[in-house]
């Protein structure tokens, strides 16, 4: 009985400190889009009042073309390009995530099916520094289909309070 007294709890808070129940750790209104891609940051005001041009954030991938079902590995790198340290601030315990999208059509995310403790947290990277966060992408989609042939796009997502979203990579998936 206890467990289940629990579980409901931790399912409680996940729902009041996210948007409409998804799992990307947003509080609701806190607004992602053009102003949070590529190499800005929009850091939490009342936190840092970090210049957009802080941080550089890309997502790589070790080729341009995989073969179908070949392994796919990404890699996101976050640095501090400007001469002072920066403090980043994370509304979970989340860090990072990326998705694959065929055309505008999301088909893998790697956060998918996870669940993240709700807990702040704060890291410093400090002038100069960068950190890497590397997964690897066996192919499958959403719902466990493997995705037709053609051209797709990687993006990486560090996952501070306000998104900061890489510009797309493009590959392909060839037979």
């Amino acid at each position: 009985m206890r467990y289940l007294a629990l579980i409901i709890l931790v399912l409680a808070a996940a729902s009041l400190n996210s948007c409409g129940g998804c799992r990307c750790g947003k509080k609701s209104g806190e607004a992602t889009g053009p102003g949070a891609t590529g190499t800005t940051i929009a850091a939490d005001p009342s936190v840092s009042d970090t210049p957009a041009d802080t941080l550089k954030v890309e997502v790589d991938l070790a080729e341009r073309g995989y073969a179908l079902l070949e392994p796919l590995v990404m890699t996101l790198t976050v640095a501090n390009v400007k001469g002072e340290d920066v403090t980043l601030t994370f509304p979970t315990a989340q860090r990072y995530d990326f998705v694959v999208r065929k055309g505008k059509q999301i088909v893998w995310r790697w956060s998918e099916g996870m669940m993240f403790a709700q807990v702040i947290g704060r890291e410093t990277l400090r002038a100069g520094e960068s950190v890497s966060y590397e997964i690897t992408w066996d192919q499958s989609g959403l719902e466990d289909m493997k995705p037709p042939l053609g051209a797709y796009s990687a993006q990486g997502i560090l996952k501070t309070t306000r998104e900061i979203i890489s510009e797309e990579k493009d590959f392909g998936i060839v037979d």
